[in-house]
């Protein structure tokens, strides 16, 4: 019982002192670098907290509405809200959008900006669409717009690809 207790009483000065290591790359390298005057040291250090703390490759690749016309459709999509169709059958989302994906690589998912009774602030809807490369494809979004509420103008603000292998 006292082991318990003298370790409870010492825990909040080992996580100060860094006593059980580095918890990320960042904090390697500093504690690291600390008093390295050399900068054949200092990249070994890098590389040897690289080793301990791998990089992390994100899920998907951010592409923003200004990059998006290399990669998704025609212009036509960006200024013809007819092409924003109501939904229907199975699939149960109120709005369906059609797109051409002009890239080598899958659009996991798409991020579409509506402007609802000429509001000036967009409202954000994220839906999976899936569309291998090269493909003309669908995605499905639901609004839930009350009657009220009509679409005066969309976008698509941004899509996420599937990183390369």
């Amino acid at each position: 019982m006292k082991g318990i207790f003298a370790l409870l009483m010492l825990a909040p000065f080992a996580s100060n002192a860094d006593w059980f290591g580095a918890k990320t790359y960042e904090d390697c390298v500093i504690s690291g670098l600390t008093g390295t005057t050399s900068d054949v040291a200092a990249q070994e250090i890098k590389r040897a907290c690289r080793a301990k703390f791998p990089a992390v490759k994100p899920k998907y690749d951010v592409i923003n509405a200004d990059d998006l016309k290399q990669i998704v459709i025609d212009e036509t999509l960006f200024k013809n809200p007819d092409r924003l169709m109501p939904g229907s059958g199975s699939f149960r989302k109120d709005h369906t959008i059609k797109f051409h994906n002009l890239s080598q690589r899958k659009i996991a998912y798409m991020t579409l900006a509506v402007l609802i009774n000429d509001a000036t602030t967009p409202r954000l809807y994220r839906a999976y669409v899936g569309a291998e490369p090269r493909s003309t494809d669908q995605g499905f979004f639901e609004f839930n717009l009350s009657d009220e509420e009509k679409i005066t103008s969309w976008w698509i603000h941004e899509i996420e690809l599937t990183p390369d292998n």
